[in-house]
Formats: C-alpha cells, sequence, structure tokens
C-alpha cells in the first residue's frame, strides 16, 4: 500500500492543530518513517523553534501512524493507543520553524496490546532527538 496517498487524520486520533505528522514514507512491521514540516503557526513552536514537547509529541504521533496503517492493512479500524513510557529521551537541538523531521519508528518488541519502539528524528541528515516509547493500544476506536 501507498502509505504517502493517505490522510494522516485516517491514521492517528489527533486532529489540527495538535497534528505532528504529515505523511508517512514507509510502512511495516518492523519500522515507519513519517516526515513532518515545522510550519510557523504550529502551536508547540515557540521563537521560531518546535519545543521539546513538540518533538515528543511527533515521535509518539509517528508510532501512532504505525499501528494506524498495521490496522488498516488488517481491515480493522484504527484504534486509539496510549504512552506508557518514554525512556532515554536525548535532545540535541530544537528543530527550526522551516525545517522537515523525518521521524524513524523501529519496532522492538510487541506483546499482546503493547509495543516498545525505538524513535529517531532527524532534521537534515542530523540526528536531533531520539528516545524509547512503549505504547498500549487500548479497546476504543479513533473516531472520524
Amino acid at each position: 500500500m501507498n502509505y504517502a496517498e493517505l490522510s494522516i487524520t485516517s491514521l492517528v486520533p489527533q486532529r489540527p492543530p495538535f497534528l505532528l505528522v504529515d505523511r508517512v514514507l514507509h510502512s511495516s512491521e518492523e519500522d515507519t518513517e513519517t516526515v513532518f514540516e515545522i510550519k510557523e503557526d504550529n502551536v508547540f513552536q515557540e521563537d521560531g523553534y518546535l519545543s521539546a514537547a513538540g518533538v515528543m509529541e511527533n515521535m509518539a504521533q509517528s508510532c501512532a501512524c504505525r499501528m494506524g496503517c498495521r490496522s488498516i492493512d488488517a481491515g480493522n479500524p484504527v484504534k486509539i493507543g496510549v504512552v506508557g513510557a518514554i525512556k532515554n529521551f536525548s535532545l540535541e537541538r530544537l528543530p527550526r520553524q522551516g525545517e522537515t523531521l523525518h521521524t524513524h519508528v523501529c519496532i522492538l518488541e510487541e506483546v499482546f496490546n503493547l509495543t516498545l519502539a525505538g524513535v529517531v528524528v532527524l532534521a537534515g541528515d542530523q540526528t536531533i532527538a531520539s528516545c524509547r516509547i512503549k505504547i498500549a493500544v487500548t479497546d476504543k476506536v479513533a473516531e472520524d
């Protein structure tokens, strides 16, 4: 499936102005890559930079995109996920307005409704953030 053609709102429950992923470039069982351009009107943008909270939200939404892609591939409705933990968060620098983030999600482990992923965020060819994130998928279906 060409995930880049899908509307992000069909994959995640977030809606503007809290949407921090523009599109999915690739998604598989093992990994997912998303892109996001930081615009001037972003609610997490401050003084020309995306905040650390905005970077974390981009990471979580990129994980949600992967779960949404898996649900669509299986013919199932997209369900809401909840962040259970973020560990080893490292932020080298805040990304600037106008930069495009490439966020890579690598699945480390999945057990029942829990997923552990390693996430790396790049601006250009520079790694600017990374973490490990644990997400639990609920039974609640995301609304359109």
